[in-house]
């Protein structure tokens, strides 16, 4: 009836296709408006979180973003980038032998694939062990290793997800899939031939190279189920689990955000907006969304212990004594361990 002029798509990311999906929705929302003889011309953004050095794709017939991009921006503006080093220094001290955050989000993201995303990775090994078993070069891979391999590449996987369709990859893609498998092979014992072989399948070059046996239909479906998968192993291996294992400065564990990223320099600020307002104009800006951790308020006071960090570790060392004698002992252990001692002040 062209009552409804826009919708925000929620965990965009999540779908087989987000490109075809999105560009369905736009059709139908622009032609229901047409029919209705609306004014309105359709609103159409999306849930996608993008790296500090991703864009949205181009090609997508929406809006933009809801805009946790502009709020991390936004917030980057009130940490104080010189104060890193300290703050470093003021958590290595409250928790001994504190692990880097790379870490942490590999472990969490293998975490999350053990416990909670187990069947789906099962689902694509056995589907990737299918096609591997139909040419003698790739059939001794067994399913146990192939599995393995993929929770690797998976795990050391620098963004959300990549937007490989029968078309192809684009060079984009394969830089960040040539990255999770280089990484993952780097670390692993596993023969570098399997990691290869996923790569090839990942960028779709397995068929576009015309090797015999291996299915094109297979090969592309593969692709864009990994993709899939990769998508909620990142949201609830960053969001849902390393973001409440690394406390250096909780504010920059948001929606959107990167705990490694101490600040946003002025000049970059400036120069996001001026290509947000060129290529997406109509991207939505947030300061708050019903998906952040905490408010702009409890955020903007704890971005200013960037600013105070001697201040502030004189000040948790003497909570720390205050309330050494009320914890409570689990399995003659002391708790909270000083990483969730540390997160609660």
């Amino acid at each position: 009836s062209g009552k409804l002029h826009g919708l925000r798509i929620d965990h965009v990311d999540g779908l087989y296709d987000p490109h075809a999906y999105c560009r369905r929705v736009a059709a139908r929302l622009a032609g229901a408006l047409r029919r209705a003889d609306s004014r309105h011309g359709g609103y159409l953004v999306v849930e996608k979180i993008v790296a500090s050095d991703e864009e949205l794709p181009s090609d997508w017939p929406v809006d933009g973003t809801t805009g946790y991009d502009f709020m991390n921006e936004v917030q980057g503006l009130f940490v104080d980038r010189q104060g890193r080093g300290a703050l470093n220094r003021v958590y290595r001290d409250f928790v001994k032998g504190a692990p880097r955050y790379d870490r942490i989000l590999y472990d969490s993201k293998k975490y999350v694939m053990k416990n909670m995303l187990a069947s789906e990775l099962q689902v694509l090994a056995t589907e990737l062990d299918r096609i591997a078993k139909t040419n003698w070069r790739t059939r001794d891979m067994t399913l146990s290793t192939l599995r393995d391999a993929l929770a690797e590449v998976v795990a050391y996987f620098p963004i959300y997800r990549t937007y490989v369709t029968g078309g192809g990859a684009s060079q984009e893609d394969r830089r960040r899939i040539r990255y999770a498998v280089d990484a993952a092979s780097r670390e692993s014992i596993i023969a570098a031939d399997v990691f290869e072989f996923i790569h090839d399948v990942l960028t779709t070059d397995l068929v576009r190279e015309r090797r015999p046996g291996y299915s094109r239909a297979r090969v592309i479906r593969f692709a864009m189920k990994f993709q899939q998968y990769c998508a909620p192993v990142m949201a609830k291996g960053a969001e849902d689990t390393a973001y409440y294992r690394f406390h250096r400065l909780i504010a920059l564990n948001e929606v959107g955000g990167d705990p490694r990223r101490v600040g946003v320099p002025i000049d970059e600020f400036h120069a996001r907006n001026v290509a947000r307002a060129e290529r997406r104009p109509g991207a939505m800006l947030a300061t708050m969304t019903h998906d952040a951790k905490r408010g702009e308020d409890v955020r903007a006071r704890l971005c200013a212990l960037s600013e105070l960090a001697d201040d502030w570790i004189r000040a948790a060392t003497e909570w720390r004594r205050i309330n050494r004698r009320a914890k409570p002992r689990l399995e003659h252990v002391p708790v909270p361990e000083p990483n969730d001692e540390y997160f609660l002040y």
